[in-house]
């Protein structure tokens, strides 16, 4: 936990030199954001993330016994974004043999002894809370709407675990905030880019919000996480938690990569950015060619990862259930397969929305897709 804390405050120090020298960067509204980021919003995020950090201390002293729990045979589902990795990650959350954050946890209540007060004042504060409800009921914000149409956001909906690694600066989705800091583009690099100690230090701090997490809600469950910012890091991950099953979703260049960026959009609106620069497009699709590679090359490798096609998963949902949890070695209950086969029925209905790369964008994948096949979640036939 210390060598956690020390990459908070290296990282934390980083963005706001950073933010202190490309102060001018852009103008107007640029240089009025730079400026409520370097005098309000990082000092803001540096008091809130110590707050976290006092009730981490907190479960130091009172639950250090999460320290002791062994986290066996997790699943990964990481992949290219767009691919049905939520989609996935929220069918299998159905199954009380699996755990897997919320946004609450992430956000709001990553420590143990958070989770314990918020369940204690939820219980007092459950009458109050069902009112506001009722009264804040179809009350959201533009921004709230237009991330439903990407990415349904909820508190107690299940979502994306590297938001646990938050309190070290050392999560993805600070790119949003920060999309022209090279040094937060190197954590989509993660095992190529990051230095060795500043892996042990992610790593470690991750495994220890893993095993809270155990702690909190059982340590006979199978911890579930999906990220597919994480397929830069499967290597690091298969050292911490080397039974585990990797999942890794796949879709066509052409529709992941304007996906994407579509996905990122109200973000960057809601920032200042523009997501549709010249430099961050070139980012971007460096970014998911680099995680097409990494999922060849470690499907190739054998029993480390499972290649899931996003047309299997829409067409052949039922079959995909039963490969993973073969590999993963859980028992699927006649109910729950009930409940999948019915669930896969209605999902051969679904048609995702299709956008279309230019051509000049297509080019950076010509090398890259179709994947060879290797290591298939359902068999061994080649993408196409």
């Amino acid at each position: 936990m210390f060598n956690g804390y020390c990459l908070l405050w290296i990282n934390w120090l980083h963005y706001w030199g950073w933010q202190l020298r490309h102060l001018w960067a852009g103008f107007q509204w640029g240089t009025l954001r730079n400026v409520l980021m370097l005098v309000i919003g990082l000092p803001l995020v540096l008091l809130l993330l110590h707050l976290h950090w006092f009730f981490l201390l907190v479960d130091e002293l009172v639950f250090v016994g999460y320290r002791r729990v062994v986290v066996s045979k997790p699943v990964f589902i990481v992949g290219v974004p767009r691919s049905g990795t939520t989609f996935l990650q929220r069918t299998l959350g159905d199954d009380s043999q699996f755990t897997t954050t919320t946004l609450q946890e992430c956000l709001l209540t990553p420590a143990i002894s958070q989770r314990f007060l918020a369940r204690a004042l939820g219980k007092v504060a459950a009458p109050f809370l069902g009112l506001g409800k009722r009264l804040l009921a179809g009350k959201r914000s533009g921004f709230s709407q237009k991330m439903d149409d990407v990415h349904p956001l909820g508190l107690g909906e299940a979502e994306e675990d590297f938001l646990l690694l938050l309190p070290v600066l050392g999560c993805f989705i600070q790119m949003v905030v920060f999309p022209q800091h090279a040094k937060t583009w190197r954590l989509g690099f993660f095992d190529e880019q990051i230095s060795e100690w500043q892996k042990r230090a992610t790593l470690g701090f991750y495994q220890a919000m893993v095993q809270r997490h155990l702690y909190f809600h059982g340590q006979d469950k199978t911890y579930l996480a999906k990220n597919p910012s994480f397929t830069s890091m499967i290597g690091s991950l298969k050292q911490v938690f080397p039974d585990a099953t990797i999942v890794a979703c796949v879709r066509t260049p052409a529709q992941a990569l304007p996906s994407q960026i579509r996905s990122l959009a109200p973000a960057f609106e809601l920032l200042g950015h523009d997501v549709h620069s010249a430099e961050f497009t070139q980012r971007i699709t460096a970014l998911l060619a680099h995680y097409y590679r990494e999922i060849e090359r470690w499907a190739a490798a054998g029993n480390t990862l499972y290649v899931l096609e996003f047309g299997e998963l829409t067409e052949q949902l039922l079959a995909c259930i039963h490969s993973l949890y073969r590999h993963a070695g859980l028992a699927l209950t006649p109910a729950l397969d009930a409940r999948y086969q019915q669930l896969a029925q209605q999902n051969k209905q679904f048609r995702s929305q299709q956008y279309s790369a230019g051509n000049g964008t297509q080019e950076s994948f010509q090398h890259l897709w179709p994947l060879s096949g290797s290591s298939r979640l359902i068999g061994s036939t080649e993408i196409v």
